[in-house]
């Protein structure tokens, strides 16, 4: 059974959360990623990294249980680019979470928690 953890918080915050404005624990990672700063020249190299990596004809032979989940907000993964995954991938499964961006995880932990019990258990 998975169980909703939090990461490391200051000693000052509750071990379950981090006390920001409209987030849940998770706001500690947003804290994280908007320290970190992208440069020209990172993004560069990351896309010319991403050009040399293909996946799409790999996913047809997949033949392993297989949950494709996306946030209904990702802009990261569009919601369509990772329904053509779920697609590409016979027999997986879909879950869209609606209240979601890229980080199901931490904007929508308790639907989190139960659709990955629901799809490990189901094994």
């Amino acid at each position: 059974m998975i169980r909703r953890s939090s990461p490391a918080a200051p000693r000052s915050a509750p071990a379950d959360r981090i006390d920001l404005p409209g987030h849940s624990w998770g706001g500690y990672l947003v804290m994280a990623y908007a320290a970190y700063k992208y440069t020209r020249s990172v993004n560069e190299t990351l896309n010319a990294d991403l050009g040399k990596f293909d996946m799409w004809p790999a996913l047809a032979g997949f033949h392993m249980p297989t949950l494709v989940a996306t946030g209904r907000y990702d802009i990261n993964v569009a919601p369509s680019t990772a329904w053509n995954i779920h697609k590409a991938i016979a027999g997986s499964q879909w879950v869209v979470f609606e209240k979601s961006g890229h980080l199901p995880y931490c904007e929508e932990p308790d639907k989190f928690v139960q659709v990955m019990n629901d799809f490990l258990g189901a094994r």
